[in-house]
């Protein structure tokens, strides 16, 4: 439970980390609801980028463990999970591809 933290520790101590990647470490694992860990942040405090790495990391794993996935179940069934700003923006995105 404490391995962003860990990884942050990591990251500050090198020099060439890109500005946002503490950032994104820290929110993967947080949600828009504020029950994420580890500091329960909801969709207003989590960033963009953090936002799109948290879509693509869970269609990925949509998609992995359904053969027969599709963007419109995989939306149907998220939509209402991912609620704020940046998160409708980020599922927006995903409706209008074409895949």
């Amino acid at each position: 439970l404490n391995h962003p933290q860990k990884a942050c520790e990591l990251l500050s101590s090198i020099p060439e980390t890109p500005p946002d990647a503490e950032v994104i470490i820290m929110q993967h694992h947080e949600n828009a609801q504020g029950g994420g860990f580890p500091n329960g942040i909801d969709a207003s405090q989590i960033t963009p980028l953090s936002a799109l790495f948290i879509v693509a990391h869970d269609f990925v794993d949509y998609i992995i463990n359904n053969k027969r996935w599709s963007k419109i179940d995989f939306l149907k069934k998220r939509r209402q999970s991912y609620r704020g700003s940046s998160f409708n923006k980020i599922l927006d995105s995903i409706k209008k591809l074409e895949v």
